[in-house]
């Protein structure tokens, strides 16, 4: 957008008596397009080999044996680091018998 100076201001004046100059401060938007059509084409390569994976060995416990039981839940409160105090379900245990 053009800044347009009156003739009150410091400036000087030639012919009708305004001045107008073109701001610096204006987004050249032609590398922006550049950039972000690189940005495309790079991700349009990556995306399928990333889909694809890679093929890992997971290990297979032989002498294992499904856990049996209930979980438990073990909350720290925040007031912890004052009375050494921890939940076990909604049973308060102490940090030595912990």
């Amino acid at each position: 957008m053009p800044k347009v100076h009156t003739t009150g201001e410091a400036l000087p004046v030639r012919g009708r008596g305004r001045r107008v100059s073109t701001s610096l401060a204006e987004i050249n938007v032609v590398p922006l397009v550049d950039v972000m059509l690189v940005l495309l084409i790079i991700f349009m390569v990556a995306a399928p080999m990333i889909q694809s994976g890679i093929d890992v060995n997971l290990p297979v416990a032989k002498r294992s044996q499904p856990i049996t039981g209930e979980r438990i839940d073990v909350t720290i409160p925040v007031t912890y680091r004052q009375n050494h105090m921890v939940f076990i379900g909604r049973d308060e245990v102490s940090l030595p018998v912990l």
